[in-house]
């Protein structure tokens, strides 16, 4: 990056409770704040893309993110199934 380049955009993202507080205290631990470090981490991930470990880490966070996503599906389906439900008895009451 060229040095005194304006940072004009940003990037949320969002992480497990745990792994928001690690990168705060790596980031206090190097001196820096966490989205300083967590800038230079997404650099340094995005450089080494084709490195085995980061394709690893990148297959786990698919995983998880599906099996979220999975997850919040059926919880999705139960409401809304369980609500049709709900409302059929009281039809037939």
């Amino acid at each position: 990056m060229v040095a005194g380049k304006e940072l004009s955009v940003s990037q949320s993202v969002p992480m497990r409770p745990e792994d928001r507080q690690r990168l705060r205290v790596l980031a206090a631990e190097n001196g820096v704040g966490p989205g300083l470090l967590g800038r230079a981490l997404i650099k340094a991930g995005i450089d080494m893309l084709d490195d085995p470990r980061v394709q690893a880490r990148l297959t786990e966070e698919i995983e998880a993110e599906q099996a979220r996503q999975s997850a919040a599906g059926q919880a999705a389906m139960k409401a809304r199934w369980h609500g049709a439900e709900s409302s059929q008895e009281t039809e037939t009451r």
